[in-house]
């Protein structure tokens, strides 16, 4: 029943679209958090990297960094001699 009263008209049909994507996607971006707390540590790694030049070994301030495979690193250092 509820169906076939959505698909009755187009703009029925994409109101009843949209309400169904929002009542879904909505719960879980507002459970995200906007910025993963390990983000500060992958821009302070790559500016220590960029600083020292050293492209392979990997450090967050005194600790080792190899958490994650070194491109991730490479692009975030490509982009900053990039723009500055």
């Amino acid at each position: 029943m509820a169906f076939e009263f959505a698909t009755a008209s187009h703009w029925r049909s994409i109101a009843f679209l949209t309400l169904t994507c929002l009542v879904l996607f909505l719960p879980g971006f507002f459970t995200i958090p906007p910025i993963d707390r390990d983000e500060v540590r992958f821009a302070q790694a790559t500016k220590q990297m960029v600083e020292s030049g050293d492209f392979v070994d990997i450090r967050f301030q005194d600790d080792v960094r190899y958490k994650k495979p070194v491109g991730i690193y490479w692009m975030q250092a490509a982009a900053l001699k990039t723009i500055s």
